[in-house]
């Protein structure tokens, strides 16, 4: 019963609140055999913790064995702010083929890489490892804050490709050369930059910096920066138009509904909703501007219709087409970064597969996106 009660809270997000009001949720568990189901929240909450006890407890012993026997860890770990504007770490452990949650940090206040490290260090005590004796190997995200961790830890680091990918993409499709400069790239931590405004912590605490150096991996470094510059501002612009017209039929179910979706259930038999993108989720831009393509004719027709402000041509749609084909081998390449089977080895292979398929386009998007990824990759 205390392992069934912890996932509902755990998984489902069910209150202990709700196992002790809810007659439906009590008769139900009842008919699985939990006849003595506690009747207050507050004792409900104390079985589920000390379950969660118990389960510690077997996840250090498994942990313990498999270090007696010579095993040594590697850990992933990121932050994550939930809606109540809190600030936590979640740390997995590794070895070989399977894994450990240990639960979430709570992080009060900022977490500049002391801190973190601070944290891991009490965290993995409380499992009785040792970071720096049981830790080989530490993968994160190419935040500046991450970064810096991995210089102060033993163990090497292996920044998230995936997450590199995405920040090529802002380079080339969002971030303003005022505010961002591609050849500012540290050497050992090329990910990260010191004015980069994707970073994931705001921290002062960020990465030295003075050692800078520009890597020559493909023959468009000359004129990268120039080009992303003028692309930036263009396809932004362009994009900002496409946010407006989506955001036309959004906020208005009667303008959706009664307007666009009848052109739309006439051209592709059913109906078919607009998306808005997502800046820290590039694959959402990828989604938003491919849907918006699809639609494009009975877009054009709503528009008339509402008398939208926002006027599209042809020649934005074809650019629109043109970022949706140079989006696409990244997307399919995430998601192959992204598999659990995946080692260093086929996520070289998916990153050359995703630089050969944006050198095989015409456009100078993707001419300029594979400069981009081969820079942050690198």
């Amino acid at each position: 019963m205390a392992a069934t009660i912890a996932r509902m809270t755990a998984r489902d997000g069910l209150s202990f609140q709700v196992f002790s009001s809810s007659p439906d949720l009590r008769k139900a568990l009842l008919a699985m055999g939990f006849s003595d189901l506690p009747k207050s929240a507050t004792s409900i909450q104390k079985m589920v913790m000390d379950h969660g006890g118990r389960v510690r407890s077997v996840v250090t012993g498994e942990m313990q064995k498999l270090k007696k026997q010579g095993h040594r860890f590697s850990l992933t770990f990121d932050e994550w702010t939930s809606n109540r504007n809190r600030r936590y770490m979640c740390v997995n452990v590794h070895a070989n083929a399977q894994f450990w949650s240990l639960g979430m940090i709570r992080v009060h206040g900022s977490m500049p890489a002391e801190k973190c490290v601070e944290l891991l260090e009490q965290k993995l005590s409380d499992f009785g490892l040792s970071l720096n004796e049981d830790i080989v190997c530490i993968c994160t995200d190419g935040a500046s804050v991450m970064t810096k961790v991995g210089k102060l830890m033993k163990a090497d680091q292996q920044l998230c490709f995936a997450h590199g990918i995405q920040l090529a993409v802002l380079d080339v499709l969002y971030n303003r050369p005022a505010t961002h400069t591609l050849g500012e790239i540290q050497p050992d931590c090329p990910v990260a930059s010191k004015t980069s405004p994707d970073s994931d912590d705001n921290d002062d605490d960020n990465v030295d910096i003075e050692n800078k150096e520009t890597f020559s991996v493909t023959e468009y470094d000359v004129d990268v920066e120039d080009i992303i510059a003028e692309l930036s501002d263009e396809y932004q612009q362009l994009v900002n138009k496409v946010r407006a017209v989506v955001k036309i039929f959004k906020r208005s179910p009667t303008k959706n509904d009664a307007v666009l979706q009848k052109y739309v259930v006439m051209e592709q038999g059913h109906e078919i909703r607009l998306a808005l993108d997502c800046r820290t989720r590039w694959s959402s831009l990828w989604n938003m501007l491919e849907i918006f393509y699809k639609l494009r004719n009975p877009i054009q027709k709503a528009c008339i219709d509402v008398r939208a402000a926002v006027n599209l041509t042809e020649a934005d749609f074809e650019t629109v087409r043109e970022i949706v084909s140079a989006l696409e081998p990244l997307k399919v390449t995430v998601e192959a970064l992204c598999r659990r089977e995946t080692n260093l080895v086929a996520a070289d292979a998916a990153l050359k597969f995703a630089i050969i398929e944006l050198e095989k386009q015409t456009s100078e998007l993707s001419r300029t996106l594979a400069a981009a990824l081969r820079k942050r990759v690198t």
